[in-house]
């Protein structure tokens, strides 16, 4: 049933492909820091891209997790091998891992990966987060 509500999600959402396999197939790797770490990255998608419908960032952010230049740098990344869902999906969730293994705490691992510092705030972040997250419990509610 709980896959079935989340290829529900999918198809309401209208991701591609490659982003559903992404979720499913690199959220794994957090399982040990959240319960269901394909519906936290879809949320992200959400607060990122409204499920990858914006996916130009304003700032250079890429894809449709609008990955910031800083991870580029940090992990010297090329951002052009990110453009796809599937690998930009799939960097996304290694930094939450590499966040999550380090701070543990979602507002702090939420406003690092936003921001790319710890000292940073973006309350407007945390507050769209929210947003997503009851947005996805909605549409999970519509197909119970």
């Amino acid at each position: 049933m709980k896959m079935y509500l989340f290829i529900h999600l999918f198809f309401i959402t209208q991701l591609s492909s490659s982003a559903q396999i992404g979720f499913q197939i690199c959220g794994e790797m957090l399982r040990p820091y959240i319960n269901d770490p394909a519906e936290f990255l879809l949320i992200i998608s959400c607060v990122e891209s409204d499920f990858g419908y914006n996916t130009d960032g304003t700032h250079g952010e890429i894809g449709i997790m609008q990955i910031h230049h800083f991870w580029f740098k940090k992990y010297n990344w090329r951002k052009e091998l990110l453009a796809e869902d599937f690998e930009n999906i799939c960097f996304s969730a290694w930094i939450f891992k590499q966040l999550f293994s380090k701070y543990k705490d979602l507002n702090t691992v939420l406003q690092i990966y936003n921001t790319g510092s710890i000292k940073k705030q973006n309350n407007k972040y945390l507050k769209r987060y929210k947003q997503c997250e009851k947005r996805v419990q909605e549409m999970k509610s519509h197909k119970k």
